[in-house]
């Protein structure tokens, strides 16, 4: 698993967000435009994503990934639970991370070089004076993912990390202790109020 992201990740990967912005323009920017012409930028962009969070939400997940960097995280689509592993990788002397996804379906056929179904750059560069972080990746279509499942996963892994943190902590540290079915309720417990966020 500690491998996985460096398969998993594609040719955006390791950008910098001063690759893809005017940051001497932007950062004269409110938060509040930088976050929206983001968002757009990736919108006329097929099977990538994008999206702004706040400081304080993305500081913890930071923090917390560090520290435990896989995950196991569901998405619930209709009737239907799928797995996936998630893997965070740190870009040294910065808040900026990237985030490999795959099924777990596949990471157990085909290990480290699993394809991937999302990879996500994470970037800390407006942390301190705009109070966002900004994301954006790509997704695998051929897995039947879309843009809105995309980000559903981005969202509830993101959550996961700063709500239900000490199940990621079992899962990595006491897996014989990790019930998957207490797990699932606990995740759907907290879905209902990502829906109103």
């Amino acid at each position: 698993g500690k491998k996985m992201i460096q398969e998993l990740t594609v040719k955006s990967v390791g950008k910098r967000l001063d690759d893809i912005l005017n940051m001497s323009s932007v950062h004269r920017l409110p938060s509040e435009k930088i976050a929206n012409m983001w968002k757009e930028h990736y919108e006329q962009k097929p099977l990538h994503l994008s999206m702004a969070m706040s400081a304080d939400h993305y500081e913890k997940w930071f923090e917390r990934a560090k520290r435990r960097p896989l995950a196991l995280i569901p998405l619930f689509d209709k009737d239907l639970v799928t797995n996936y592993l998630v893997e965070h990788r740190f870009d040294m002397g910065s808040m900026n991370m990237e985030i490999g996804i795959c099924r777990l379906e596949d990471y157990k056929l085909y290990g480290a070089s699993a394809p991937p179904s999302i990879t996500v750059n994470a970037y800390g560069d407006f942390l301190k004076d705009k109070r966002i972080a900004l994301l954006s990746g790509s997704f695998n279509d051929s897995h039947q993912m879309t843009r809105m499942l995309s980000l559903s996963l981005l969202v509830s892994t993101s959550e996961a990390y700063v709500r239900l943190f000490d199940w990621i902590e079992r899962f990595a540290s006491e897996p014989q202790m990790f019930d998957y079915q207490t797990y699932l309720a606990a995740f759907k417990a907290m879905l209902p109020t990502l829906s109103k966020q």
